[in-house]
This record gives C-alpha cells, sequence and structure tokens, in this order.
C-alpha cells in the first residue's frame, strides 16, 4: 500500500448565480451547520491512517508552490478532490481514500464530472496540474451516486436548503437571487 495524498482543489469559483447565494468566496469556504465545507473533509482526512498529508489549494500561486515540491511525494498516490463536489455518504469517501493506497490505474468517479479523481503516479497529476484536463480515455471510472456536484445551481439550492435545521420550516422558496425559508 502507497500513502495517499490528498489534494483539495479550492480555486473553482462559483458561477454568477451562485455568487449571488455566497458572494464573492470559493466553495470551500462556504459555511454550512458553522463549520466550511473543506471542514467537512477535513474531519474523514484526520481519521484516516494512510493520509501522508493534505494540501489545499487557493491560488495559482499554491498550485505553483505544491508543484515546486511535488517530488517529495514520488512514491504516493494522489487524491484530487475539487472544492465544488460535496459528499453526502461519508463512509463510501472514507473507502475511496482508503482504496486510493492500492491503486495500480489512475480512476475518475464518474458522478462527479471529474470533480474526484486518484492517481497511480506523480508524473500524470503533475501532468493534470499544469493542464487542467482529464483525458477520461486513460482512466478506470467508478460508479458512485455519494457526491454533489454544487456547480449545478439547483443541486446547490438542494445542498445548502438540507443544511438547515429542516424540521424548523414550513416551506422553502426560492428564486434566481434568493432562498426564502419560513415556518
Amino acid at each position: 500500500m502507497k500513502m495517499v495524498v490528498v489534494v483539495y482543489d479550492n480555486r473553482i469559483v462559483p458561477n454568477k448565480k451562485i455568487q449571488t447565494i455566497i458572494g464573492n468566496q470559493n466553495y470551500g469556504n462556504i459555511v454550512l451547520k458553522r463549520e466550511t465545507l473543506f471542514s467537512k473533509y477535513e474531519k474523514i482526512f484526520k481519521e484516516e491512517n494512510c493520509i501522508e498529508e493534505v494540501i489545499r489549494i487557493d491560488s495559482e500561486e499554491d498550485r505553483d508552490n505544491f508543484l515546486q515540491r511535488i517530488n517529495k511525494f514520488k512514491i504516493n498516490n494522489f487524491i484530487h478532490i475539487s472544492s465544488n463536489i460535496i459528499y453526502t455518504n461519508a463512509e463510501e469517501m472514507k473507502i475511496i481514500i482508503n482504496k486510493a493506497g492500492y491503486v495500480e490505474e489512475n480512476i475518475i468517479v464518474k458522478s462527479t464530472d471529474n470533480g474526484i479523481a486518484i492517481f497511480n503516479n506523480a508524473t500524470d497529476y503533475v501532468d493534470y496540474l499544469k493542464n487542467g484536463i482529464i483525458n477520461s480515455q486513460k482512466f478506470e471510472q467508478m460508479e458512485s451516486d455519494s457526491f454533489v456536484n454544487l456547480e449545478n445551481y439547483n443541486e446547490f439550492l438542494k445542498y445548502i436548503s438540507g443544511g438547515f435545521d429542516a424540521r424548523f420550516f414550513n416551506s422553502m422558496k426560492s428564486d434566481d437571487n434568493l432562498v426564502i425559508k419560513s415556518s
């Protein structure tokens, strides 16, 4: 088993519709139930012994700094998680993390629109970080319905609506700019 380096890519800028709700911030900084989306992942990362390091990339400068020191991780596998992808099943996320140390081929989680990928070597991962393109023909595909792509406006609304303590609300309405909950 190889140790795993998890890279949380928080460079994805939400579209204008979503920005009207969350303001000018990236997905990993969204606070829901008193914790950021990144900290939801962090809780799981801390529980898993197979993780050597968690790297958070918030800017191109962060990416370049990581690329300069990636040789430190030559014998590792990498999990790349785009911040617009959030898990809905923590146990399945843990399974993916634990399996990542054993993979011998690159894998994408199909339902995440390439938002979660496992790389079995630093060379392929560096290529991805520099070019931002996943050639799905070179990847095995893993099926999972335990993730939500928050770039989809309707999925985003469903996710943040589920984040409130729903029992206190009798109705919810939304339009292009607002989510209104009332009791």
